[in-house]
């Protein structure tokens, strides 16, 4: 397949895109087990479960630090919008591969609206 499309691309060089600018991500954990309790409360981040090859990375933000676990936001299995739920910190560690953290959005004051 690869061979094929190799072929097909021959000699086509003005459809390739350059990726070199991209900064590749590390695809390992932090140092230690349980790289999601290091992460500061408020932080959005990617990851993608390991052994699993899909093309999409899921987006996660951690709203509490508990002992007993890390309360994520995720995206609703079920509809538009965010979930709630709480995980347990180590298991998610080792299932999970954190990509990257996301840079903080900018809270922007509107102004009032007058009535």
């Amino acid at each position: 397949m690869n061979k094929l499309l190799k072929e097909i691309r021959k000699g086509e060089d003005d459809n390739v895109l350059p990726f070199d600018a991209i900064p590749k991500p590390d695809r390992k954990p932090p140092e230690g087990g349980d790289w999601l309790r290091t992460l500061p409360s408020g932080t959005r981040f990617l990851a993608t479960k390991k052994g699993v090859q899909q093309p999409f990375a899921e987006m996660f933000g951690v709203g509490h630090i508990d002992p007993a676990g890390v309360m994520l936001a995720c995206e609703s299995e079920y509809g538009p919008g965010l979930q709630w739920r709480w995980a347990n910190s180590p298991v998610f560690s080792q299932r999970y591969i954190l990509l990257g953290v996301l840079p903080q959005m900018e809270v922007v004051d509107e102004p009032d609206n007058p009535s």
